[in-house]
């Protein structure tokens, strides 16, 4: 059930962050295992609205002052090896990392959107009798891209301490504060990789 006000405006609801993030949830099985990081990082990856994870999203990449403080955050899960800190921002960089190795691996032809449904066909939902291992979601979702990305992704950062360099990832991606706005470099080297990260794949 959706609760609306009555005094809820257009701009309101098309900026609201929470109804995507929950529908997310729903094309998700509950994953078993310490793995909360994992279905909270999904869902904020791919809620488009939320101003708060690294403001750089598979939707819409945005980056700016406050969300590079955020993402800085994301930072202490991975070097924890995912055990601690946040799980929203923890797994949303870790969301937008199997993303960019995703689009790498596939040429471009594929993304995390595609891992996403490949497990939910497979019949992972929020079912209450759908109680997956992490290991049992990574294996669908592969299996949808063709190449065992997530399985990787997995293995490289759950229980061993990763440094992320957030500078240099903006930097390979072509992206860089100017003011208060985000100026792109289309010469950088993971360029077209943000591209697809904020336009998708053409069709």
């Amino acid at each position: 059930m959706l609760q609306v006000g009555t005094r809820a405006t257009l701009e309101e609801l098309w900026d609201d962050w929470i109804l995507p993030h929950e529908l997310v949830h729903t094309g998700m099985p509950m994953i078993t295992g310490r793995a909360t990081w994992f279905m909270e990082g999904a869902a904020t990856y791919v809620e488009a609205g939320d101003p708060r994870p690294c403001r750089l999203q598979s939707a819409k990449p945005r980056l700016g002052a406050s969300g590079s403080r955020t993402c800085r955050r994301g930072r202490v899960p991975l070097q924890s090896g995912m055990s601690s800190g946040s799980p929203y921002w923890g797994g949303g960089l870790f969301m937008l990392l199997a993303d960019i190795e995703i689009r790498r691996a596939t040429s471009g032809a594929k993304g995390l959107e595609h891992c996403l449904r490949g497990a939910l066909r497979a019949g992972g939902d929020m079912a209450p009798a759908e109680r997956w291992p992490l290991a049992t979601f990574a294996q669908h979702c592969d299996a949808a891209l063709g190449t065992p990305v997530m399985a990787t992704m997995i293995e490289r950062h759950v229980g061993k301490s990763v440094q992320v360099d957030l500078p240099a990832l903006w930097r390979d991606l072509g992206v860089r504060l100017a003011g208060d706005g985000v100026v792109t470099d289309d010469s950088a080297p993971l360029a077209w990789i943000r591209k697809l990260l904020v336009m998708g794949r053409a069709v």
